[in-house]
């Protein structure tokens, strides 16, 4: 994760969104959102998403302008392509009346 920068451009109750860069072949670990759908929005660059659904595992090639929902409790992982750079921001929707319960 050498070649990922990262940085936070809103975090409210509401909505979070992380702008990141990635270069050749580098990217995000895989992660899921527990509460909240996310969307990938790509600014830059080129690069895949991956996401897994149980056993399957689906690899989306993204480029400039391309949206991507990964719904919650997804697990994914958003990578740039070999020899290329991908800059994109993650954009979480946080609902402020979240009840946890346990």
């Amino acid at each position: 994760m050498d070649d990922v920068r990262t940085e936070v451009l809103v975090n409210t109750p509401q909505l979070r969104a992380e702008r990141f860069t990635a270069e050749g072949g580098a990217g995000l670990p895989w992660q899921r959102c527990q509460i909240a759908e996310r969307v990938l929005v790509v600014t830059q660059g080129r690069g895949y998403c991956y996401r897994t659904f149980g056993r399957d595992e689906i690899r989306d090639e993204v480029s400039d302008g391309d949206v991507v929902r990964i719904g919650k409790m997804i697990w994914h992982r958003v990578v740039a392509a070999p020899d290329q750079s991908l800059t994109a921001t993650l954009v979480t929707s946080v609902p402020a009346d979240v009840e946890l319960r346990r």
